[in-house]
């Protein structure tokens, strides 16, 4: 995949929660890949999983029912939520 400078990405982000984030200009990451090595690699990583899972999931949800599509997503929220000591002791 190559970015052009200037280039519009076509997704966005939504905190559930407050946050924090920082953010990094996008002509800042070559330098910054190519001065660091290592976070470089550890940037395509995680873009690499993230990319996948992406993918695995809109594959998959655009393969079910409307029912399967319902209970997949509430099974994924149900997994992302941190576990409480009221999910703990039943």
């Amino acid at each position: 995949m190559q970015f052009k400078p200037g280039a519009v990405m076509n997704y966005s982000a939504q905190a559930l929660t407050d946050a924090i984030i920082g953010i990094i200009p996008h002509e800042s990451l070559g330098c910054l890949s190519w001065d660091n090595p290592e976070i470089g690699m550890q940037l395509a990583s995680v873009i690499l999983q993230d990319r996948n899972f992406a993918y695995d999931h809109l594959s998959s949800m655009g393969r079910r029912s409307a029912r399967g599509r319902v209970a997949y997503s509430l099974l994924e929220l149900f997994v992302s939520i941190p576990a409480s000591p009221a999910r703990t002791s039943r």
